[in-house]
């Protein structure tokens, strides 16, 4: 991806559409959109990292089994071509490694969570993807027009 388009940093890379792929509303639970007042611990809260980290995520075990994708879990190399290993920018301003693997890496707290959206929620050791467990999770996000 650095090769393409010179970075390969996103932020909040992984909307989640719980109406099919391309449908309105999407709804994100991490920095995108969010205003500082509703990120409860910005030292762990993701703001931008390396587009693989969002791969890395959802091909990892606990992911897998908490949304029912049938995907094979595997680990995945980052941009420094290191297996397991990504770096993320945090929302308090400091930067630090990040490492997945297809298992034991990654803690899924909503795991069969009623509410199918919050199953996308992972954490690992000092990270997190979402601001749940908060009241007010969501931001809603439209594909056309202001959100």
């Amino acid at each position: 991806m650095f090769q393409a388009v010179g970075t390969s940093y996103v932020g909040d890379a992984m909307p989640v559409a719980p109406y099919g792929p391309n449908t309105e509303p999407c709804f994100r639970f991490g920095a995108f959109m969010r205003p500082s007042s509703r990120i409860p611990d910005t030292f762990t809260l993701m703001l931008f990292a390396e587009f693989r980290l969002a791969q890395a995520g959802a091909l990892s075990e606990e992911f897998i089994a908490s949304s029912g994708f049938p995907f094979a879990a595997q680990s995945v190399p980052g941009s420094h071509k290191r297996t397991g290993f990504f770096y993320s920018s945090f929302t308090d301003g400091h930067v630090a490694p990040v490492h997945i693997l297809a298992n034991g890496t990654v803690f899924a707290p909503f795991a069969g969570d009623p509410d199918f959206r919050k199953r996308f929620a992972i954490r690992g050791t000092n990270w997190s993807n979402s601001v749940l467990p908060t009241s007010d999770p969501f931001i809603e996000e439209h594909l056309v027009g202001d959100p």
